[in-house]
Formats: C-alpha cells, structure tokens, sequence
C-alpha cells in the first residue's frame, strides 16, 4: 500500500498525497482492470477521491496509452 506524505493515522484530517502516488493510485483502476471501490478500499480511500484523480489523469495522458479509447469498458444493457 502506499502511503500519504502526512501521517495517514491521523484519521479525519485532510491528507496531502503527492502527484506520483495519486497517478500510481488512478493508473490502478485502467492497468489492472479492476474497479475503482475495489482500488479505493485497497488504499483506504473514498470511492469519489479515486473517481476524480481518475479524471485527472485522463486529462493528462493521450487517449491512446489508456485503452478503450479513454472510456471504461461498456456492457450493453437491455431495455425493457
């Protein structure tokens, strides 16, 4: 797991997470194919933090080193 500059026992206080490990943490969710609550939980975090550096760093990279064109994987649904 990695770790926050600030002392991560410190539950409730703000934690300040650097650039590197919020995109390690984000890169999770599209190198691994796993979910982001999956991911969150794996690092203690709230699903809509990983969410929106997620959404960061779409923002960042070209759609093409992402996979899926920059979209998460989408299931067809039938309409009833």
């Amino acid at each position: 797991m990695l770790i926050p500059i600030d002392d991560p026992a410190s539950k409730g206080k703000r934690r300040d997470w650097q650039r590197e490990v919020k995109a390690s943490i984000a890169a999770e969710c599209f190198a691994s194919g796993e979910g982001v609550c999956s991911v969150a939980r794996q690092h203690g975090l709230d699903p809509s933090q990983v969410y929106a550096w997620r959404k960061d760093l779409r923002k960042q990279l070209p759609r093409e080193s992402l996979g899926n064109s920059g979209d998460t994987a989408r299931v067809p649904y039938p309409v009833v």
